[in-house]
């Protein structure tokens, strides 16, 4: 199975890796003139999270790479994170969360960030 893109609403969908599907199951049954059942006004409203949750991800990708960009600037003039580069404990907390190895397949990336967070919030 694959994620694609419906060419109709414009969010996301899976399909089959076989599939020639360029609409998701809703989109599909409104151009055949069929009635939207309860699950697929659901599908709808799940495809919308789903997009929302992509659009998150690729900012907080973005943030994390910014963080890793001030991370290795700090390590080139031999200075480490500390709280005082501004960041509020509650926006920390965020970031740690956002970040965490365990939501991004255990990636090295986002180990290393999320490291270089919690040793700033213990200073």
């Amino acid at each position: 199975m694959t994620v694609s893109i419906c060419v109709s609403c414009k969010l996301p969908f899976v399909k089959t890796t076989r599939s020639r599907m360029t609409e998701c199951l809703p989109c599909w049954k409104q151009a055949q003139g069929y009635d939207l059942t309860k699950s697929d006004i659901a599908h709808q409203s799940l495809a919308d999270e789903f997009n929302s949750t992509l659009e998150a991800q690729k900012t907080m990708s973005k943030t994390i790479t910014q963080l890793l960009s001030e991370i290795q600037t700090l390590k080139s003039h031999n200075q480490t994170p500390t709280s005082s580069t501004s960041l509020s404990p509650e926006f920390l907390k965020s970031l740690i969360m956002l970040c965490h190895p365990d939501k991004h397949s255990n990636s090295t990336l986002s180990t290393e960030v999320t490291k270089q967070l919690l040793a700033m919030r213990k200073k």
